[in-house]
């Protein structure tokens, strides 16, 4: 006799899946916790670091009120002992200890230094962020030197409301920064061990699906670049086949052919058979283009009935000339129906050179079509001189 299930059977069974969900789930979990965690508290330093900017620009005004002026040549330091004086008294204070301040004016000068030997040298604007000059304050870490890592502002010099120049101070390390950079520092840790831990787990699954996401993207690469009925390249990498053969011959001073094909009659086919009947000839059509051109030669089908052959590194008109016969040959056949009919298409063709009869793809292309009209307005089927004609400038 079979055991039924009881009800704490069912409540096992209920907390295993439970505990398999979420020993699935606890990694990614961890992971997007981390994540969001830090991405807050780098928020927070970030708005933290720019207040404390903020509080440097507001303090550095103080300090330089009525000492920095804006003369004909451009920012002037009215008194640097003064303003010595008030780096220490004001500036201090209110941000902390300075370690270096540099006035720099529009001309690359520096006005005033901590460092007197800078007064009066080409410093540019070198340490000094952008964003200073369009008079926004912004702040950030210093190269660490022991235990010491500095606050780095830039500052816009502002005289009457007109920014005359920028200034770049650095003071020491900022308890409100230090501490935002620290909950930011373990939050980056933090999510580094998730990540590393989801990383670890999802190996093997990775390394199984390898091989298929490997064969989808082959698959999707055919499907983007080739035609789906027939399989002949499709107009997008026609053009970038066409476009690299230009280039390769612009390199080496070689020619490349276009011969750009019509199916005259294939309407006819398609009121007669239907569809089904108009892609039986397109493949037709295809497999006569792949059997005549060479490897290096490029059929494609561009869309409904019209196709195109880009013949790479061709040595003459000539021998382009003779691979269009062979193409025209190929193209003229017969379609025989159910009820005994039967209808003949052909090719109407136009033929283009580079570099004799244009220089770029796009003018390639036109001498091509216009040749392949010329000859179907005319119904000119066979290729000889009409097409030699038609497509030579």
């Amino acid at each position: 006799m079979d055991k039924q299930p009881t009800s704490a059977d069912s409540k096992f069974s209920l907390a295993a899946s439970l505990i398999r969900l979420i020993a699935s789930l606890a990694v990614p979990l961890v992971l997007v916790g981390a994540l969001l965690w830090w991405l807050v508290s780098q928020d927070h330093l970030d708005r933290t670091v720019q207040a404390q900017a903020n509080n440097a620009s507001a303090a550095f005004a103080l300090t330089t009120d009525g000492l920095v002026a804006n003369g004909s040549d451009g920012l002037v330091v009215a008194d640097a002992a003064a303003l010595d004086a008030r780096v220490s008294s004001v500036l201090g204070p209110l941000v902390g200890t300075p370690l270096e301040l540099r006035i720099v004016g529009f001309d690359g000068v520096a006005k005033y230094s901590t460092s007197p030997n800078e007064v009066g040298e080409i410093t540019g604007l070198s340490g000094i962020a952008a964003d200073a000059v369009r008079g926004s304050a912004s702040g950030q870490r210093g190269t660490a030197t022991g235990d010491l890592q500095p606050m780095v502002y830039s500052l816009p010099v502002v005289v009457d409301d007109a920014v005359v120049g920028a200034a770049r101070l650095s003071v020491a390390d900022d308890p409100a920064v230090t501490s935002a950079t620290a909950n930011a520092s373990s939050m980056g840790y933090l999510f580094g061990g998730a990540l590393l831990a989801m990383l670890i787990a999802l190996v093997p699954m990775a390394w199984w699906s390898l091989g298929e996401v490997r064969r989808q993207f082959r698959k999707t690469r055919v499907l983007a670049m080739n035609d789906n009925l027939t399989g002949l390249a499709n107009r997008t990498q026609f053009r970038q086949r066409l476009d690299e053969a230009l280039a390769a011959a612009q390199r080496s001073d070689d020619r490349v052919g276009l011969i750009m094909v019509d199916l005259d009659g294939f309407k006819a086919i398609n009121d007669t058979g239907g569809h089904a009947a108009g892609d039986r000839l397109l493949r037709r059509v295809a497999a006569a283009l792949g059997e005549v051109t060479r490897r290096n030669e490029i059929p494609c089908r561009l869309g409904g009935d019209e196709f195109a052959v880009v013949a790479p590194r061709i040595g003459s008109r000539e021998e382009l000339a003779s691979l269009a016969e062979r193409l025209h040959q190929s193209l003229d056949l017969n379609v025989d129906f159910a009820d005994g009919r039967q209808l003949r298409v052909t090719a109407s063709m136009g033929l283009a050179l580079y570099p004799e009869d244009a220089a770029t793809a796009d003018d390639l292309l036109n001498v091509a079509d216009v040749g392949m009209y010329a000859v179907k307005a005319s119904r000119k089927a066979k290729l000889p001189r009409s097409i030699r004609s038609a497509t030579t400038r």
